[in-house]
């Protein structure tokens, strides 16, 4: 039986959390800007120049990666027959380049050991010292998608022994 391909897109949930924050920095902002344009001592107007400063600065990085997370409709992550294709990333593994898949205790990120064949040459050391330190040669991160535990489960295990046997699909 062949498995159904697995999407993941981004999760939106986390959204509902984000969004105060990023109107309480804001509405900060502005009050410090306020206190900056109407005192007459130099320490308020620094005071307030830096907090309005600090206030746009954390509150539009946050605001900005809401806005893309609420506009991107699209797939992220695709486990399918042919591999893993991470969209957001670019990089796309197929089966026959993976030696080793699995999911970090606790669900934070997929990680894949690549066979010696599908590695560049120029990067043996870099190989080394990626496995050493984060204990494969890529890691996906799964925070802020979408997804079913098992289901993804099913579909990393599933898709590679299936992908041995291919011929018998077609």
């Amino acid at each position: 039986m062949k498995p159904e391909a697995l999407h993941l897109r981004r999760s939106r949930w986390t959204l509902v959390f984000t969004l105060p924050f990023v109107v309480f920095m804001l509405a900060g902002g502005i009050w410090a800007l306020v206190i900056a344009l109407t005192s007459d001592e130099r320490i308020w107007i620094a005071v307030g120049c830096f907090f309005a400063f600090a206030a746009l600065c954390i509150g539009g990085a946050i605001g900005k990666g809401m806005w893309e997370a609420l506009s991107d409709r699209g797939v992220a992550l695709i486990i399918d027959e042919e591999g893993v294709n991470d969209v957001r990333g670019g990089r796309a593994f197929a089966w026959s380049e993976i030696e080793r898949i699995g999911i970090v205790a606790g669900g934070a990120r997929i990680l894949l050991n690549l066979k010696a064949s599908a590695m560049p040459a120029d990067t043996g050391l870099q190989h080394g010292i990626r496995r050493l330190v984060g204990g494969a040669d890529h890691a996906i991160e799964l925070r802020g998608l979408s997804y079913s535990p098992r289901a993804l489960d099913f579909a990393l295990k599933a898709f590679p022994r299936n992908a041995a046997s291919r011929s018998t699909w077609r």
